[in-house]
């Protein structure tokens, strides 16, 4: 019931309410009562919430662990995101006061960069989970257009810096960002890692394959000729070979090229990819036949 009359409110009312609830006093009940409705306001999924979240965050009136908590749970309970909603997000995610937040940086970035595939990548996601029929389409090209030119290029930029810092923790922070996109775009930020023109660990490496996952459900072709090119460089580690292979099986490859894999398996020297090889044709054949069984 809380949650619905949150639904109601704009930003002014929330503040109102919040300037009589807020309370640091060790009473429990006077807490609860606080938490009650701050939690419900994370659970509203409206603009003015967000906007009385960012307010609350920055005025250190929920921090540390239950900011992170709230953005997590304000991120999944979107109804409405319009364009306005995930350019404020991105502002929001970059701002110093979140970015020098132990474990909200972390999260913010990772929700906000789950919500950009759901809402601009993955439409039918975006057609089934966002209420279209009542508001129109939120899978706009502005939206991408907006990713494409701003989020993922600021992402890029600090990926790189991290790397070079040797920052490992958002190092791989920024490789799951960037990966939780999954827009073909975000190819330019790994190729010159994966192509070995700028250094980076082999447990990047293979990182920046492995967050190809959601790249390969919605640009499979994009996805399937990086990954390809992987697996046929013998010179690559076997790990990040097999991560490959494994990865090549979202794409649903054509038989053609799944033929020139099993060829290939009596001439390639290492076992582990060959292995890699054969578990996915037999997966691959699994899945064609479960398919054909449900025609």
């Amino acid at each position: 019931m809380l949650i619905s009359l949150v639904h109601l409110m704009d930003q002014e009312e929330m503040e109102a309410v919040a300037q009589q609830l807020y309370t640091d006093s060790k009473s429990e009940s006077q807490r609860l009562t606080w938490v009650a409705f701050r939690d419900a306001v994370a659970k509203a999924g409206t603009g003015p919430a967000f906007l009385s979240i960012e307010k609350w965050i920055e005025s250190k009136k929920i921090e540390k662990e239950h900011a992170t908590e709230i953005v997590f749970t304000m991120a999944n309970a979107v109804r409405t995101p319009t364009e306005e909603y995930m350019r404020k997000f991105f502002e929001f995610v970059t701002k110093p006061e979140v970015r020098k937040q132990e474990y909200l940086n972390e999260t913010a970035l990772l929700a906000y960069t789950n919500l950009v595939n759901q809402v601009y990548i993955n439409k039918k996601l975006s057609q089934n989970e966002f209420p279209v029929h009542t508001f129109g389409i939120f899978y706009s090209n502005e939206g991408k257009e907006y990713v494409k030119e701003t989020v993922i290029p600021k992402l890029t930029q600090q990926l790189h810096e991290a790397i070079r810092e040797d920052d490992v923790q958002k190092i791989h922070v920024f490789i799951r960002a960037l990966g939780n996109i999954g827009h073909k775009k975000i190819l330019e930020a790994f190729e010159p890692y994966l192509e070995g023109t700028k250094q980076a660990s082999q447990f990047q490496r293979m990182l920046m394959v492995t967050v190809l996952d959601r790249l390969a459900f919605s640009y499979p072709k994009n996805a399937r000729s990086v990954l390809y090119k992987i697996y046929q460089n013998t010179g690559e580690t076997p790990e990040v070979r097999v991560v490959a292979v494994y990865q090549l099986l979202r794409t649903n490859l054509p038989v053609a090229m799944l033929q020139r894999m099993a060829e290939n398996t009596h001439v390639d020297p290492d076992e582990q990819v060959n292995a890699a090889v054969k578990s996915l044709i037999e997966t691959a054949a699994t899945l064609k036949t479960q398919g054909m069984s449900k025609l």
